[in-house]
């Protein structure tokens, strides 16, 4: 589960931007949301995110799994977005946070995604364990 945590933490990170607005959200949870965007944008941007989705990958997360990863990571980015008025200076203090402590992240996030991300977890570390036999 900590992979999933640091995952979304860090996928949130690539996801930050300056100018604020409902649009930008939009625009951010959709590049999120759409694999062949987020792919350009994590090859172009985000090494760190890069690494962690090759870590999950190694572990046997398939195409579905990472789809369903980085809805969560978008629906959290705009959970975070709106718990700090659309500061981004807040936010990316809670996102570094989150780099170097993923629990303190994750009490940050809703319940819905903490569940989502747990039974993403339990999915992909039961892959991991499956292989190992």
């Amino acid at each position: 589960m900590k992979y999933l945590i640091f995952t979304v933490s860090t996928i949130c990170c690539f996801s930050a931007f300056s100018q604020v607005d409902q649009s930008a959200l939009k625009k951010t949870q959709d590049v999120l949301r759409d694999s062949s965007k987020r792919s350009s944008h994590i090859e172009a941007s985000s090494p760190q995110a890069k690494q962690a989705l090759e870590l999950l990958r190694s572990m046997g997360m398939s195409k579905q799994q990472e789809d369903a990863l980085f809805d969560i990571a978008a629906d959290s980015f705009g959970s975070m977005m709106n718990s700090v008025n659309g500061d981004t200076s807040k936010l990316k203090k809670q996102l570094a946070n989150g780099m170097s402590d993923p629990k303190s992240f994750i009490k940050n996030m809703d319940s819905r995604s903490i569940d989502r991300i747990r039974e993403l977890s339990s999915q992909v570390e039961g892959l991991n364990k499956n292989e190992r036999k």
